[in-house]
């Protein structure tokens, strides 16, 4: 049975966590993405129930097996060299005792407190990928490491740059057929259960690619986070 998503006094604390976190920690510079669209935590939390009840629904449907080949397709650290180019990212900066990662689309990430040790000691131009983190954390991400499969839970604290050559943005988007045409060239299909959320995308929406680390990314391998869609992500396929 659905969980209620407001029914836990535990997870109103959370939410409301998440809500005074973003307030204070978003910083838009002048060079940065300035067409954000607000999405409201609840919105957020909703659609991460919606994917979490799909995806048991996709194990209750065609069993143990398919969270066997899950596992066996998500890799980790070094090991995760089936990752598409186009989803390769590289440590372009890191902030004092750990505390940003930036990548080179010039999007930073603040990392959490917890995680920032190991952060410290990673270096320049380290290969790294984005990945869906906790739920129920205001560090929705977690960046990988590809040296050593060290994870840290990270939140975006500025946006992609406009101008930078490394920034994907949507050329164009087909919610009928679930499909996103990047204007890398890269077009991208789906995940049976994000394609009804392809009707809130627009054109010049900013992207940014990351890996699938759910039961689900044994169908899609990916994900595509919508930044000026309050940060939401859908699973996704390359196509080409």
């Amino acid at each position: 049975m659905k969980k209620s998503i407001i029914s836990s006094l535990g997870k109103f604390t959370v939410l409301f966590s998440m809500v005074a976190t973003s307030l204070f920690s978003q910083d838009v510079s002048e060079r940065g993405l300035m067409n954000e669209r607000e999405v409201s935590e609840i919105q957020i939390l909703v659609m991460q129930e919606e994917r979490e009840v799909a995806e048991t629904q996709i194990v209750a449907e065609q069993g143990e097996e398919v969270i066997e080949a899950a596992k066996e397709k998500v890799s980790f650290g070094s090991s995760a060299q089936w990752i598409d180019t186009r989803a390769y990212q590289y440590a372009t900066d890191i902030g004092a005792g750990g505390s940003l990662i930036q990548i080179p689309d010039g999007s930073t990430w603040e990392v959490k407190w917890s995680d920032r040790w190991k952060v410290s000691h990673w270096e320049i131009d380290t290969p790294v990928y984005v990945m869906p983190g906790s739920n129920w954390s205001s560090y929705r991400y977690s960046i990988v490491n590809m040296n050593n499969g060290q994870e840290a839970q990270v939140m975006m604290s500025q946006y992609p740059f406009y101008d930078s050559p490394f920034t994907r943005y949507v050329v164009s988007v087909d919610p009928v057929y679930g499909r996103v045409l990047l204007n890398d060239g890269t077009y991208w299909g789906a995940g049976t259960f994000s394609s009804k959320y392809l009707n809130d995308w627009k054109q010049n929406d900013t992207v940014v690619i990351g890996v699938n680390n759910g039961i689900s990314s044994v169908f899609n391998s990916y994900i595509l986070i919508n930044i000026s869609l309050g940060k939401t992500y859908i699973s996704a396929n390359l196509l080409n």
